[in-house]
């Protein structure tokens, strides 16, 4: 059945028809053996089929199908068992058609253990096959058993979007260096951000950067969550006025030096500050818009905060995003990994999770725009 599956997502019709009617006899020869109440045998079998519909994408050809099936009819056959009773008026002594025989759901993963071990189409060779893997700093991770879209970068609509690539997150004289300096050096993130942005200027790729910058009144805010609240009293981001740069060169709320010369080459798109976490305070998602961008490669500090603040939001605008895990990081507290935390959450969430390495090879890879044949 696992040649059907990979078919099926392929969009094979036929294919799929196919694999639902041997999904069907399958389950139904392993029920049926054990059903006092014939209609106890349908029921399981169309929710397994629905429940092989929805968690269709789920499955990875690389891994064992019969083990993925066995999973779903064993948990359906389980809710199943725990049906409501009949309001039909039982004899005594009797068995209502609602109350199931408790040995079912044993005899049924007993059967479809033997069954799976004895007719299974998948080899050894196949089960041997390395699962699937997403990128991370430590080295490949097994990747979670849920859908990954990706995102295929077309010229014209894509855009490097980097948060936050100041000094007081990047630089070790900066205010929050002591608690993200051991994820940004694990991550490599000041090297990988600087070769996103070399890549995109390379390849003529558009550069949006959302900074965060705090002002004199900003601090007279009578209330904020936590980690604003730590901002503000550490003066992290703090600038003199919103129409000056005194004191600025240098400060902590100035990029990092060896970003410069890709961020203000007068190409740059340096959007209004956003003042929390999220880009909802600020005009990046119209900047983006007007320029046409649709696609994001979203990379910058920090992690579990801005960058996953504005991959959530520019989703909810309709962004296709991609998160570079590796030209981010976070805080690290006893008990609290903050990267770790956005890891997740970027996996979960975002139309994919790239290396830079991926992303340097993809971006470098697109055609040139018109402007430049």
């Amino acid at each position: 059945m696992a040649h059907l599956m990979v078919r099926a997502q392929d969009g094979d019709r036929a294919a799929y028809r196919r694999l639902l009617d041997e999904v069907a006899a399958h389950v139904r020869a392993l029920v049926e053996p054990h059903a006092t109440y014939a209609p106890w045998v349908e029921d399981i079998v169309r929710e397994c089929l629905m429940a092989v519909h929805y968690a269709r994408a789920t499955y990875h050809p690389s891994r064992p199908f019969g083990p993925w099936l066995q999973a779903i009819t064993s948990h359906r056959l389980a809710a199943h068992d725990q049906g409501a009773p009949s309001a039909r008026p039982v004899a005594a002594g009797a068995r209502s058609p609602r109350q199931r025989p408790r040995g079912l759901t044993v005899a049924f993963a007993a059967m479809a253990f033997i069954t799976l071990v004895a007719g299974t189409t998948v080899s050894l060779r196949a089960q041997a096959q390395p699962a699937p893997a997403v990128p991370h700093y430590s080295g490949p991770r097994e990747d979670a058993p849920i859908p990954r879209p990706g995102m295929t970068p077309a010229q014209g609509r894509v855009a490097v979007v980097v948060t936050d690539p100041q000094n007081d997150f990047l630089s070790p004289d900066g205010v929050a260096w002591g608690v993200v300096g051991e994820s940004v050096k694990e991550n490599g993130t000041v090297e990988n951000i600087e070769r996103l942005l070399k890549v995109a200027k390379a390849s003529d790729i558009p550069v949006f950067v959302s900074p965060h910058y705090y002002y004199p009144h900003d601090h007279r805010w009578t209330f904020g969550g936590a980690l604003e609240v730590l901002m503000h009293a550490i003066g992290m981001f703090d600038r003199k006025g919103a129409l000056t740069q005194e004191a600025f060169e240098g400060s902590g709320a100035d990029w990092l030096a060896r970003y410069k010369p890709y961020l203000n080459d007068g190409k740059t798109v340096i959007t209004s500050p956003h003042k929390v976490f999220g880009p909802e305070t600020n005009d990046l998602v119209l900047q983006l818009r007007k320029a046409g961008i649709s696609q994001v490669v979203l990379a910058g500090m920090s992690a579990n905060l801005c960058t996953e603040s504005h991959m959530r939001e520019l989703l909810e605008q309709g962004f296709e995003v991609v998160v570079v895990t590796d030209a981010t990081a976070a805080a690290k507290l006893p008990g609290f990994d903050g990267y770790e935390a956005a890891y997740v959450n970027f996996r979960l969430i975002a139309s994919d999770i790239w290396s830079t390495a991926d992303a340097v090879k993809t971006l470098s890879s697109l055609d040139a725009p018109p402007s430049r044949r």
